[in-house]
């Protein structure tokens, strides 16, 4: 049995310096003989902090123990988190501070769709690896150089999520709810393309823009075209305001989301409405009883207490952390971007104790995993159970 890859066994290997020419890290931006320093972009102020402070709690609870552990290569890796307000005009400026003012070598986080689309030309230009939160399925096709995208797209687990009903109901009506951004049109695009591998189309489609409350004409479109089952694109709260107008009228259709609306928050935004709500996840719940989550409890229990013990977007900062962790040990001593990105195109079959699917990346590839794990919220015991043993991926093409 192949012997499993926890996210943080590495780190007793890297302790020790290389015995590599350190001739030319002066000129690598963010890159010292002692440092690397590195930009988490996440939301700390605004609609979505709720997720955004414990992605960054999560990078400086990681780095906090890698750093204590003896770094990576002999470098200690310094993270700056920085406030993206998660709308694209305030992230923006927020990139350019981390990259001209701050000198970071990587932005291996950046919370939000919109907002990772936005900065992608300046990392791009300035050659800043960078990785963005918001999983789009444009992010990473076609391969652009320093970009890469470590868990399953929005793309992916809309797939994912219809190879699921099909295989319940081949003869079902599908419905999309989806929010007008970039997020929302890739679950789209997904949809489409799992439905015409099985020569189908989806019998409802209904968009909306971020920010709105009222879904009530959406609800209706869908219960009048008869969707027994509704993909929703959507994070937490507007899901739970989805959830809560469905109930309201007694639209009992089966809601699938993805993984941003994977939050026990809907106990209380939805009450009366959650119990049965369904998602596509591109990684386990936080009370899973598989390895890498033990690993993680712990570090974070020691760097931060039980504070985040019930916000599931502390492993998102954890999965991103671990793969830029991972690409840099393979990047060598002799740190540079080409190496970094060498580094990360040498990701294969990276595991993290179950955590997500196993990563892979290669210089055709820059999307970690396409696999996901169908979940169900269970509202009396305010928790997400995982319904797949298995890390699944959709049976339509991907790439």
């Amino acid at each position: 049995m192949k012997k499993l890859r926890l996210s943080i066994i590495f780190f007793a290997g890297v302790i020790f310096f290389l015995n590599v020419s350190m001739a030319g890290a002066a000129d690598v931006r963010g890159v010292t003989d002692t440092e690397v320093k590195i930009g988490c972009l996440t939301d700390t102020s605004s609609v979505a902090a709720y997720a955004g402070v414990a992605v960054g709690q999560a990078f400086k609870d990681f780095f906090a123990y890698v750093n204590d552990n003896g770094g990576i290569n002999g470098r200690k890796i310094k993270v700056i988190v920085e406030d993206n307000g998660y709308f694209p005009k305030t992230s923006l400026p927020a990139a350019k501070k981390l990259i001209m003012k701050d000198k970071v070598f990587a932005i291996p986080h950046c919370l939000g769709s919109a907002a990772s689309a936005v900065i992608m030309p300046i990392c791009k230009k300035e050659r800043v690896p960078m990785f963005p939160n918001g999983a789009n399925f444009s992010f990473y096709e076609p391969v652009k150089d320093v970009i890469f995208v470590p868990y399953t797209s929005y793309y992916s687990q809309a797939g994912r999520a219809v190879d699921w009903i099909v295989s319940k109901e081949p003869n079902a009506k599908i419905g999309i709810l989806y929010q007008d951004d970039s997020m929302g049109k890739d679950q789209l695009a997904g949809a489409k393309n799992a439905m015409k591998f099985y020569g189908k189309k989806l019998t409802k489609i209904e968009g909306f823009r971020r920010g709105t409350v009222d879904f009530s004409s959406q609800i209706m479109a869908m219960r009048d075209a008869k969707c027994g089952y509704v993909l929703v694109s959507s994070m937490v709260r507007a899901t739970s305001q989805v959830l809560n107008q469905a109930a309201k009228i007694g639209y009992k259709a089966q809601f699938i989301g993805n993984l941003s609306s994977i939050n026990v928050k809907l106990a209380e935004l939805a009450p009366n409405a959650s119990d049965g709500y369904m998602a596509t996840s591109a990684y386990v719940p936080l009370d899973a009883d598989v390895p890498g989550i033990k690993e993680l409890r712990k570090v974070m229990k020691k760097y931060s207490g039980d504070k985040y013990a019930m916000n599931d977007h502390y492993i998102m900062g954890w999965i991103y952390s671990s793969a830029f962790a991972e690409g840099l040990r393979l990047a060598g001593r002799d740190l540079t971007i080409d190496s970094f990105i060498k580094g990360m195109e040498r990701i294969n079959h990276f595991e993290m104790g179950d955590v997500m699917g196993p990563m892979t990346f290669g210089p055709k590839r820059h999307a970690g995993s396409v696999a996901s794990k169908m979940v169900k919220f269970d509202l009396k015991n305010k928790k997400f159970i995982i319904l797949d043993k298995e890390w699944v991926s959709p049976k339509s093409p991907q790439f």
